[in-house]
């Protein structure tokens, strides 16, 4: 298997456990597929998980899922991906054949980020997305726009441009997490975001005029998405 970084596959595993903190990752991406593992500093294991049809283009083949079970993956609750837990010693060789037989990919990059696990938490704005599910009126609707307000949030962007994941009547559809674990749910490999208030944010996506909605934690377990002329209204709340 080819590699387009210096370091090989083995030498980024072993750093897993003995660099970095309590969250590191390795993302190895071939063309099709990719696998994810998961390290802490001073654990000698770790986690990897495979990508399941459900992040591919084309459904896995029932051989390939075979393939994956037969090395110990296996559905998890609250995933949407295959995984398992072992040591790192023999594992590149591993996930080198792995990647071959399961996603016919002879070629990989890698991508490691040492550290520990993202802070951010907002259980407060979950439970008022939950309130105005259930309710659904302008009491419950005016707690949840108070609630992001005062969240601190993982905005989806690059270059302090926000990520597009859709269009809206030839607008853009951005997009917020409340936390690592709905970022990681919508994407496990992880993706540009940086830290915001919602206050902030809710004027930076104001003074944006191609910007038309705002998805809370897109295609996650708990969300929303808030029209542009919400978005203004919150903003008009923020001046008074």
């Amino acid at each position: 298997m080819g590699y387009r970084e210096c370091m090989t596959l083995h030498e980024a595993l072993t750093q897993l456990p003995t660099a970095g903190g309590d969250h590191n990752r390795l993302v190895i991406q071939g063309g099709r597929g990719w696998f994810v593992v998961h390290g802490a500093k001073h654990v000698d294991e770790v986690e990897v998980e495979a990508a399941a049809s459900h992040y591919l283009d084309e459904p896995l083949a029932l051989e390939s899922v075979a393939h994956l079970r037969h090395a110990g993956f296996a559905s998890r609750p609250r995933s949407r991906t295959l995984a398992r837990r072992g040591p790192v010693e023999g594992l590149a060789e591993e996930l080198t054949s792995l990647m071959k037989q399961v996603y016919g990919d002879a070629e990989v990059t890698l991508s490691m980020t040492l550290g520990d696990r993202e802070p951010t938490q907002n259980p407060v704005l979950l439970e008022a997305i939950r309130v105005l599910s259930k309710d659904r009126d302008m009491p419950a609707r005016h707690q949840l726009y108070r609630r992001l307000m005062d969240a601190t949030l993982l905005f989806a962007s690059e270059d302090g441009v926000g990520r597009a994941f859709g269009d809206l009547s030839g607008t853009r559809v951005v997009g917020v997490f409340s936390d690592w674990d709905e970022l990681s749910w919508f994407e496990p490999r992880g993706l540009p975001y940086v830290r915001i208030s919602g206050r902030d944010l809710i004027k930076k996506l104001v003074e944006e005029p191609d910007v038309g909605s705002l998805l809370i934690n897109p295609k996650g377990r708990v969300g929303g998405e808030l029209y542009r002329n919400e978005l203004q209204t919150i903003r008009s709340a923020i001046r008074g």
